[in-house]
């Protein structure tokens, strides 16, 4: 099951690996919900009302899906954090599905070169936006975070990526070795058959023949 935009092969998780996700997305949902709550935020930001209660599952939600459509909810979570900033709200723990949005996208195996480095520009184009809008100072100290988190999710995805591509790959050789076996198995059992089938003839004929000359002298002796 995936998303028209989503690239590379398909990785589709069993029902332990959704509720691991749905598990994931609630735990973001109630983090970013007590910053709301707890946190004070600061006069340049707008208070925690409805809207950005709404903003937080909304975001939230999108790592429920990562797995099943990653593409999909990676531009949504993006879409969402620009929301945010447009408005005036502290990004707050939201910006995570992003991050986790992006390690998800680009981890799967078969997606080409050119996909992947489009998804690491819309992550770059996503926090150059977020900059521009939001509020607050954009100082040092949160660019170097961002770039950690940015780096994290672009190595991991990388990284997570080729370890799945391998296991691909390790997994159809063993299916190729085992077809072959079977194929070998097949080949021989059909060699002894006509074997078997080749001293069958041969010990019939011979008994015909034998059966024959017999008769004729039975007849040549009755005679």
């Amino acid at each position: 099951m995936t998303g028209p935009l989503d690239v590379g092969t398909p990785v589709v998780p069993g029902r332990l690996g959704r509720r691991a996700d749905q598990a994931l997305a609630a735990g973001l949902m109630l983090a970013a919900l007590a910053f709301l709550r707890w946190l004070p935020s600061a006069d340049y930001y707008r208070p925690g009302d409805l809207g950005a209660v709404a903003l937080t599952v909304a975001a939230s939600t999108t790592v429920a899906w990562r797995r099943t459509w990653p593409v999909s909810a990676f531009l949504a979570a993006c879409l969402v954090v620009l929301g945010n900033a447009s408005l005036g709200y502290a990004i707050g723990a939201i910006q995570y599905a992003v991050w986790i949005g992006l390690y998800s996208a680009l981890s799967r195996p078969g997606a080409r070169a050119a996909a992947r480095a489009g998804l690491v520009v819309v992550g770059a184009a996503t926090v150059a936006g977020y900059a521009v809008l939001d509020r607050g100072p954009f100082d040092a100290n949160v660019a170097v975070g961002i770039g950690v988190f940015f780096g994290l999710a672009v190595m991991g995805g990388e990284i997570t990526r080729t370890r799945r591509a391998l296991s691909i790959v390790e997994r159809d050789r063993h299916q190729l070795q085992a077809r072959e076996q079977v194929a070998l198995r097949e080949q021989v059992a059909l060699q002894e058959r006509a074997r078997l089938a080749s001293e069958l003839h041969d010990a019939f004929g011979h008994g015909v023949n034998v059966m024959v000359m017999q008769a004729g002298v039975a007849r040549h002796v009755f005679d």
